[in-house]
C-alpha cells in the first residue's frame, strides 16, 4: 500500500502536466478542456458578448492559399482555438489591429482544431500564434498574449 504522502505528491505532480485533448494536438489543463470551451468565440473569456469580428475573417485549410499566400497585401494570421482562454483575450487585441489598419492588412483567424494541417505546416505548438505573412512568407510572428502595439510595430515594420 502507497503512504497518503506519496499519493498526495504523485497527485500534485500529475495535476500540472498538460494532457492531450482527444480531438486536438492541442494541451488542454489536466482534466480536461476548460468548461467555457463551448461558448461562441463571440463571448469574451468572461462570458460577455463581444462585437462580431467585423473585418476579420476566418480561413481554413482549403482557402488558406487565396486568403493568405495569394493575398495581395500583408496578411495577419491568428492561429486560434475556440477553448482557448489566452486566445480570447487576443480577440479584442486582433479586432483592435483589423480597425487601425483597415486597407492596408488583411485579418484571418484560423481554428487550429479545426485546421490541423495549417497549424502543422506552420509549427503551431502553443496558441495563440499570430503570424504575419508578405507575398506569401511570414515575415514577423509572436506567440502568447501581446499587446496591439507590439503587434503594430510588426505590422509597420513589415509593410
Amino acid at each position: 500500500m502507497k503512504s497518503p504522502v506519496l499519493l498526495a505528491t504523485t497527485a500534485l505532480i500529475a495535476a500540472n502536466f498538460m494532457v492531450v485533448s482527444p480531438s486536438s494536438t492541442f494541451a488542454c489543463p489536466a482534466g480536461g478542456c476548460p468548461s467555457n470551451a463551448s461558448k461562441s468565440s463571440a463571448e469574451s473569456a468572461d462570458g460577455k458578448k463581444i462585437a462580431s469580428n467585423v473585418g476579420v475573417k476566418e480561413t481554413s485549410d482549403s482557402s488558406f492559399k487565396a486568403d493568405v499566400l495569394e493575398a495581395k497585401q500583408p496578411v495577419l494570421v491568428d492561429f486560434y482555438a475556440p477553448w482557448c482562454g489566452t486566445c480570447k483575450k487576443m480577440g479584442p487585441v486582433v479586432e483592435k489591429l483589423s480597425k487601425s489598419n483597415e486597407g492596408k492588412i488583411a485579418v484571418i483567424k484560423v481554428n487550429v482544431d479545426k485546421n490541423p494541417q495549417l497549424a502543422s505546416q506552420y509549427g503551431i505548438q502553443a496558441i495563440p500564434a499570430i503570424k504575419l505573412f508578405k507575398d506569401g512568407k511570414v515575415v514577423e510572428e509572436s506567440t502568447g498574449l501581446a499587446s496591439a502595439a507590439e503587434l503594430q510595430g510588426k505590422i509597420d515594420r513589415a509593410m
